[in-house]
């Protein structure tokens, strides 16, 4: 490890990706064919042909099946000779303009290897109402962290907080920034290096399916519970939806029906404009729904995570 003559180590967890990994590889060759790199893809139990795809592709491929995607992140770094590591999924794109900006990016991590920088994923230009008023605009809201489909930080700094974390099953990347700030880290965001992300969800159940996903450890504990506010708005929408339906049983009337959609149409549009901004009435208005939906996937990770909560106390008191 660190071979100096190998300036960016690209790494790139994935699991039955044989649709986007060759398009993210050659994406890699074509813009990154100035920089001595390399390329090492870490497949977490593919049953498709990604492994072979990459491959065919000139990249180093290791297998780890059972870790969680921080743990195949961590496993991917372990083989990587780079100075740089450059975290992309493998549903990601590099750009003509990542090409032309990555050499002041490298500059400025040579200057400070305590940077954590990288940019948020733009989304493809023939995308869903979904990718058009969620996605596309969630890549200019301002950022408190940056993701794990396009993470470039030093092996300096990679060290020194030992990777990511891996128990968490998702928001690693959060917290991989957060740690890296406590450890002395500095969050730059790199709009001049944009990435297209094509694996964004397409659909309503996708996308829902998807929020859900992402708020499981909002759900692992209190304290976690407390520190994020999707984890709060989806206990007020749990909460309102409880309140709603025992108020309508009590009352059989559908005025209570009412104010829980007029109250969480305010949430939905708040959430909206909190991350977005207005960006006119139609934009604001799809975005709201798409909120909702948001808050919704949130929602069914609480309900989802007070089950296994349920399961484990009836199955530790047999």
């Amino acid at each position: 490890m660190g071979d100096n003559r190998i300036t960016l180590s690209f790494i790139l967890p994935a699991r039955n990706e044989e649709v986007f990994i060759s398009g993210a590889l050659r994406s890699i060759k074509k813009h990154a064919a100035l920089i001595r790199h390399e390329v090492v893809v870490a497949d977490n139990g593919s049953t498709d042909a990604t492994c072979e795809s990459a491959r065919q592709e000139g990249a180093i491929v290791i297998e780890d099946a059972a870790g969680t995607i921080a743990a195949v992140r961590n496993k991917g770094a372990s083989f990587a000779q780079g100075r740089i590591l450059v975290f992309m999924d493998a549903d990601v794109l590099l750009t003509p303009r990542w090409q032309e900006g990555i050499d002041r990016t490298i500059k400025a991590l040579d200057a400070d290897p305590m940077l954590i920088t990288g940019s948020r994923c733009g989304a493809p230009e023939d995308g869903t109402w979904i990718v058009r008023y969620w996605f596309a605009r969630k890549r200019l809201a301002q950022a408190n962290y940056i993701n794990s489909g396009h993470l470039i930080v030093t092996r300096t700094l990679f060290d020194r907080v030992n990777g990511f974390n891996e128990a968490m099953k998702t928001s690693e990347d959060y917290d991989f920034s957060v740690r890296g700030v406590r450890a002395g880290g500095r969050i730059v965001d790199a709009p001049d290096l944009p990435v297209i992300h094509l694996g964004f969800p397409a659909t309503i159940a996708s996308f829902v399916k998807r929020e859900m996903w992402h708020g499981t450890d909002d759900f692992n504990g209190i304290r976690k519970m407390l520190a994020s506010k999707p984890a709060l708005i989806a206990l007020l929408n749990f909460a309102a939806l409880l309140s709603t339906l025992a108020s309508v049983a009590l009352t059989r009337s559908a005025l209570f029906v009412w104010l829980y959609i007029a109250m969480m149409a305010a949430v939905a549009g708040a959430t909206a404009m909190s991350r977005f901004g207005f960006g006119g009435l139609r934009t604001f208005m799809m975005s709201s729904s798409i909120a909702y939906l948001y808050i919704t996937g949130r929602t069914l990770a609480l309900i989802s995570g007070m089950k296994r909560r349920v399961q484990t106390v009836f199955c530790a008191t047999r």
